[in-house]
C-alpha cells in the first residue's frame, strides 16, 4: 500500500446507527521483525499520532478509538510512557483508548481532559491492557 493509498483507507471508519467511528492503531516495536513495503505500520509517534487526528478533524469522525501495542510484559500496572501517550491520546479527543501487549490485564482508568475555553471537562476511559483476551500465551519460566 502507498502512502496515497493508505490516505484513503486509514483510519478505519465504521457508521453504527448514524455514528462515524474511527479506529486508529499503534505499537511500541515490531518484535524485530523487519516491514517491507507495501507494508506499514503505525509506530507510537507523537508527530505521527497528532496528524492522524489532525485528519479526522477534516473527516469529522464523531469517536475516535486508539488501540495500543505498548506496555511491558507480564507486568500488572501501566508504566509512565503509556500514561504519557495516553495524555495525549486523551488531548487530541480521544473518545476510549484500548491497550494490549502485556499478556496480563492492566488497570482501567479514566483521565479528565478540560476543553481550551470551557468549564466543562470530559472523561477518557483507558483499559492499559486487555490481558490475553484471544491469546493463551503463558509465561515460560
Amino acid at each position: 500500500m502507498d502512502t496515497n493509498s493508505q490516505k484513503q483507507t486509514y483510519p478505519a471508519m465504521v457508521t453504527v446507527k448514524g455514528c462515524k467511528i474511527a479506529l486508529l492503531n499503534y505499537t511500541y516495536g515490531t518484535n524485530g521483525l523487519v516491514v517491507k513495503h507495501p507494508n506499514i505500520v503505525n509506530m507510537i509517534d507523537t508527530q505521527w499520532i497528532i496528524n492522524d487526528f489532525a485528519s479526522l478533524r477534516v473527516k469529522q469522525a464523531d469517536a475516535v478509538i486508539p488501540v495500543m501495542h505498548w506496555g511491558v510484559e507480564y507486568i500488572t500496572s501501566e508504566n509512565a510512557d503509556q500514561q504519557n501517550t495516553a495524555n495525549l491520546l486523551a488531548r487530541l479527543g480521544s473518545t476510549a483508548i484500548i491497550g494490549m501487549h502485556p499478556h496480563v490485564v492492566q488497570p482501567i482508568k479514566t483521565i479528565k481532559v478540560v476543553k481550551k475555553g470551557k468549564r466543562d471537562s470530559i472523561s477518557v476511559p483507558v483499559a492499559y491492557s486487555l490481558g490475553n483476551f484471544v491469546s493463551n500465551q503463558r509465561l515460560v519460566s
